[in-house]
């Protein structure tokens, strides 16, 4: 299994819903690392496997998972089940900073991040009549954070401390190199500039890349600058010479061949698709 980087809220906003229904007799490649926190809602009776950071538990009914930014991921049913449904919610660290520090416990998120909340039917129920609010497309954007914050407080109020399972600790090292590629993308030429701040051997940290995401180092550097590049040409007016500077390119022409290797297109053309 491979794992590429998506940002899911790469247009400025604080709170996505997704809603997923899988086929499993056909799955394309769609696993994904990102830098915001998500929140995924198994609201059905599914046997599923929930993996993060190389730690799987099988779960057998409705749960709430909560991973941190840059966790290795993945959330799926078993054999018996060629169907499931769930609902994703993607946050940013700027929705917990406004809203959430002053109605959630300190430490919440440090604390139950990584953390697969096991749910009976009642709290199941109640959780999913919160959530019809977040997706009521009518809703402003203030009353959907208004819920979001109503279910994660329902969350942490209803399923007591004991029946909370922790896994994937929020310390895996592998997270940490994830998101210091992601932070200093324009700084970061080859796999040495990692190996200097983390202290760890290329044969190790490949290793564990291909293990952990299916990927070498230079792949996770490589889908880590063309999804800034992509994020810079559709959020923002910047001239191509500084989007290719901020994504660690020394003039336009690298970035050119770059960007069209992988897209298929060059930086104005994708710009300008509608």
């Amino acid at each position: 299994m491979k794992y590429y980087f998506r940002d899911r809220l790469s247009d400025g906003s604080l709170l996505k819903l997704a809603h997923n229904i899988v086929d499993l007799s056909y799955i394309s490649d769609h696993h994904d690392y990102h830098p915001h926190f998500e929140i995924y809602y198994s609201h059905k009776h599914q046997q599923q496997n929930v993996t993060i950071n190389s730690q799987m538990v099988q779960v057998y009914t409705p749960h709430v998972t909560i991973s941190a930014p840059f966790t290795i991921h993945d959330m799926a049913p078993t054999e018996q089940n060629l169907y499931f449904e769930c609902y994703v919610l993607f946050f940013s660290e700027n929705l917990i900073r406004s809203t959430a520090e002053q109605l959630l416990p300190s430490s919440f998120f440090r604390d139950y991040t990584n953390c697969i909340f096991p749910l009976t039917d009642e709290q199941n129920e109640y959780l999913y009549s919160i959530l019809e609010l977040i997706k009521n497309e009518d809703a402003s954007e203030s009353e959907k954070k208004a819920a979001f914050l109503t279910f994660v407080n329902a969350l942490f109020r209803m399923v007591p401390k004991e029946k909370r399972i922790h896994t994937g600790k929020s310390n895996y090292y592998i997270t940490e190199v994830l998101n210091f590629i992601y932070q200093n993308i324009d700084s970061i030429n080859t796999a040495a500039d990692i190996l200097n701040v983390f202290h760890v051997s290329f044969s190790k940290l490949n290793r564990d890349f291909k293990q952990n995401l299916g990927l070498s180092v230079h792949q996770v550097i490589v889908n880590c600058r063309i999804s800034k590049a992509i994020d810079l040409l559709t959020n923002t007016e910047l001239k191509i010479k500084e989007i290719a500077t901020q994504c660690g390119f020394e003039n336009e022409y690298y970035f050119y061949v770059f960007f069209k290797n992988q897209t298929g297109k060059t930086p104005s053309t994708f710009r300008s698709q509608p």
